[in-house]
């Protein structure tokens, strides 16, 4: 098979990636001529010669991006706080620079987590990158991420009685100048990685087999009959750490189900589908006012070759004393069911996870019952968090282990407090009495504090300065 095969579950999934993607995206892309009518279809009457009826059908439905904001208000809440990092102090500048593009490591965190709860399919590569005609030692490992469309194809196999990944394609652009000599053009290519096995047989003539990190780009290239195919571009690339080849592909999938090549539906997903069929809705609602707001001149018993003109100076006479003129105005209640569909979308999308778009003229609910309301969401976003967290540490783990250091401390903690919840003045006033009492320290009293966001989120060493620039003496003075 060519290296552009794709894997079976990326064949399952990839329309559905691209319905979220649209819905994200809001409404230019929802109406993008090529997949406009896999969203909005046609109505009966609207080929042919008729066509046009369907441009201006599909221009007066409103996109209203209920899954957009959802997804904001998610990504918002989880990064109102910032990740908790450590990572060895002699490399820590990495973090500021993850994939050398300039982006940091919460910037990174933060793309990574929207892309699991968007689609619940992204990776990152640990990749050794650096200048093109840097010397070896200039070059440091850094974090590349890709996209769920970008991972097309995978191989897992047994080695060593457990499955390991021993192949992943990955889709990746380029660019590079153009055939007219201004600007740039975008390339595709594929990167390749694999995991290669080679035997060595001591002098004892006892045959081992190592597993052996490689990479391989393709490109298209032409023959020599003038066609175009894809080929291996460059040489086979073998990473190494201290001299040593890499044992594993250090490719980590993301999603909420943390490490695994298992791809599921988006969280968002019904959501997302609900948010379509009001758009629907609103095509059908926009479509039926159009024709029926307006009120229509009738008249019976005039010529029906004359012409007639409708304003305040002019007057229609006819010699037949049975004519009769009048305006034809909508009545009934067809269109309100087309708004009652319509709301009732917009309660659900509610109930799923559009919570800022809920009707705010709703009865006032305890802070109990908003909690046990909100479970099944929190959840959710608290197990992706989760996810996200462990698979960037191992991700930084493997950089820093790459770097040089053995056995690293470094990971990222993700925050999982999604709502909130600031501490009461009854509590405040309790850890102060215990405070003044005695009972606890003047470290824990600030660490509860923060905890209960009644300060910003700074570490007792930061407060004891900003502490001593305000008190010479540098000592907590409890009113």
């Amino acid at each position: 098979m060519p290296v552009t095969t794709t894997h079976l579950r990326y064949d399952e999934h990839s329309a559905q990636w691209q319905r979220l993607r649209d819905a994200f995206a809001g409404q230019d892309a929802v109406k993008r001529h090529h997949r406009q009518e896999d969203y909005l279809p046609r109505l009966e009457g609207h080929d042919g010669k008729f066509s046009d009826d369907y441009t201006m059908y599909l221009f007066r439905a409103l996109w209203t991006g209920f899954s957009q904001r959802t997804l904001t208000g998610i990504v918002g809440a989880v990064f109102r706080k910032d990740p908790k990092m450590t990572f060895p102090d002699a490399d820590r500048e990495w973090l500021e620079d993850i994939t050398l593009t300039g982006q940091s490591m919460i910037d990174f965190a933060r793309l990574a987590f929207r892309e699991v709860m968007a689609l619940n399919w992204a990776g990152v590569l640990v990749d050794m990158m650096g200048e093109e005609h840097s010397l070896p030692e200039e070059r440091r490992p850094t974090l590349q991420f890709y996209r769920a469309e970008a991972i097309r194809n995978w191989r897992i196999e047994p080695r060593n009685g457990k499955p390991t990944l021993t192949q992943v394609v990955l889709h990746e652009t380029f660019d590079e100048p153009a055939k007219d000599k201004f600007g740039t053009e975008q390339g595709d290519q594929y990167r390749v990685l694999s995991l290669d096995t080679k035997t060595t047989i001591s002098a004892a003539g006892i045959s081992s087999v190592s597993s052996f990190y490689t990479q391989q780009l393709w490109r298209k290239q032409r023959t020599a009959d003038n066609r175009e195919e894809w080929r291996p571009f460059g040489p086979i690339i073998i990473p190494h750490r201290k001299g040593d080849p890499l044992p594993h592909i250090p490719f980590f999938p993301l999603s909420v189900n943390g490490q695994e090549f298992r791809l599921e539906p988006s969280r968002l997903l019904d959501l997302v589908d609900v948010n379509y069929d009001h758009y629907r809705l609103d095509a059908d609602y926009k479509h039926g006012l159009h024709f029926t707001a307006l009120p229509t001149v009738w008249m019976a018993g005039f010529p029906v070759d004359g012409t007639y003109r409708i304003g305040s100076q002019v007057a229609w006479v006819s010699e037949n004393p049975a004519a009769r003129a009048g305006f034809a105005e909508f009545s009934g209640s067809g269109l309100n069911a087309i708004l009652d569909a319509k709301a009732s979308d917009e309660r659900l999308m509610a109930v799923l996870g559009a919570r800022l778009l809920e009707e705010s003229k709703r009865a006032v609910e305890a802070s109990e019952a908003i909690q046990l309301r909100q479970a099944g969401e929190e959840s959710i976003v608290k197990t992706a968090a989760r996810a996200v967290s462990a698979v960037l540490s191992t991700a930084l783990y493997t950089m820093a282990w790459w770097g040089g250091q053995d056995t690293p401390e470094a990971g990222i903690q993700l925050n999982t407090d999604i709502v909130a919840a600031q501490m009461s003045p009854t509590m405040i006033t309790a850890l102060l009495g215990a405070l003044q009492a005695n009972h606890i320290s003047e470290r824990t009293f600030l660490e509860a504090l923060v905890t209960g966001e009644v300060v910003q989120g700074r570490t007792w060493e930061e407060e004891q300065e900003l502490i001593a620039l305000t008190d010479p003496a540098g000592d907590m003075e409890v009113a």
